[in-house]
């Protein structure tokens, strides 16, 4: 007997119609997925927090260099410019002293001193 498509003398494979023996089919997708789990797994995308966990020396690295440039921008401002109180603003740390101390009502400082320090901190 022969499969219908194929040429005449090609024996008929009775074992490979799933139909038939729906149990042996089972058994072998069983074995292929039993035998094929080990690489699967090793294929799995890693999980957000197996991600996150390998950045933590960038991240480090990153809050080190914000932490160094927050004490050497605080090292840099003048001392004294905002009076006894010690405390500093933000706008010191982006502009020259005088006119922050103008922006905080704190100094009156003259055009001559606004022009100055403003050149002072010009490229």
């Amino acid at each position: 007997m022969t499969e219908p498509g194929f040429p005449e003398g090609t024996p008929l494979q009775e074992g490979l119609d799933p139909v038939k023996e729906p149990q042996r089919w089972e058994a072998l997708v069983a074995r292929i997925n039993q035998a094929a789990a080990p690489l699967l797994e090793a294929r799995r995308p890693a999980s957000l927090w197996q991600i996150l966990s390998t950045w933590r020396r960038p991240v480090a690295w990153g809050s080190a260099g914000l932490v160094t440039a927050a004490v050497l921008s605080l090292l840099v401002l003048p001392s004294g410019a905002t009076g006894s109180s010690g405390e500093v603003i933000l706008a010191e740390a982006v502009v020259p002293w005088t006119v922050a101390a103008w922006m905080e009502g704190e100094y009156n400082p003259t055009v001559m001193e606004l022009v100055q320090s403003v050149e002072a901190y010009a490229p």
